[in-house]
Formats: C-alpha cells, sequence, structure tokens
C-alpha cells in the first residue's frame, strides 16, 4: 500500500448565509475566524465538480486545532439538506468540551436546539453527549469525557 494518511486537513460546511454562519462560529463557539474570500477561479468547479462555481469561504478554526471550512455557494444555487441523522451522507460536527449544561444554553442561545437533553452513559464511563441543531440543517454534537480515574 502506497501513500499516507497525515491527519484532517478541515471539515466544510456548506452553509447559505456566510455572514450568520460566521458569527456563530466566531460569537458562540469561540473559533477565530479569516475573512471572506471569493473562489472563483475555474479551478475551483474542477475540484468540486460543481460547474460555474463562484464560492465565499471563510477559515474558522476552533479551539483544540480543528478547522471548520465554511463554504456559501454564490453560483449556482443550493437547497437546504433535509437529511437526518439515520440518514446515509449525514454529518455532524462533535466538539469536546467541559460544561456541557452550560455550552449546550450557549448554543440554544445561539440557535442551536437541543434534540433533548444531555445524555449520560453510564456503561462508558459517564460519558455525556447532546446533539444540537440549526442553521441549514447543521448538527452540532457536544461531548464530554470524564477524567480517567486512577
Amino acid at each position: 500500500m502506497t501513500g499516507k494518511i497525515l491527519g484532517v486537513a478541515h471539515t466544510g460546511i456548506t452553509v447559505s448565509d456566510i455572514g450568520h454562519a460566521t458569527a456563530f462560529f466566531r460569537d458562540v463557539l469561540g473559533a477565530e475566524v479569516s475573512e471572506p474570500i471569493l473562489a472563483d477561479q475555474p479551478v475551483f468547479s474542477r475540484i468540486t465538480g460543481v460547474q460555474d462555481a463562484q464560492i465565499r469561504i471563510v477559515f474558522a478554526d476552533l479551539p483544540g486545532g480543528h478547522r471548520v471550512e465554511l463554504l456559501e455557494y454564490v453560483k449556482p444555487d443550493g437547497k437546504t439538506s433535509d437529511l437526518r441523522p439515520c440518514d446515509p451522507g449525514h454529518m455532524h460536527l462533535s466538539l469536546s468540551v467541559e460544561g456541557i449544561e452550560q455550552i449546550a444554553e450557549r448554543l440554544r442561545r445561539g440557535g442551536f436546539e437541543p434534540v433533548g437533553p444531555v445524555q449520560e452513559v453510564v456503561e462508558h464511563g459517564g460519558i455525556k453527549a447532546i446533539y444540537t441543531i440549526g442553521f441549514d440543517n447543521v448538527y452540532v454534537e457536544l461531548m464530554y469525557f470524564p477524567p480517567a480515574k486512577s
């Protein structure tokens, strides 16, 4: 086998409003965000497979070192996804947090509604998790991992 995966470069999320998405990632999740760029050269159509693509792109660097690429297609028009977590192709962003209840409330105030209460998975050492859903059917999961017992 040749080649080697070195790591994750970024996670891309297509959004309908780059300003709204940028504000959420910056103000609610605490990401450092770049200025928007317009990617309208023909190479972006070749990379994405989307003919005549014009894309506004913002990079959001989350605490912990994960980069999220926010993409708003100026051309062509897209449609909002209605995929559910059980549907093939659905993806979500999972964040490792402390103070899961407080972060879930911060997300709720930022427009991401919990799908239910925080769940504790006792059989897996007390891990806590919650899914939230917000703009453009984007899901953000919060996970708390208790410290290992010595």
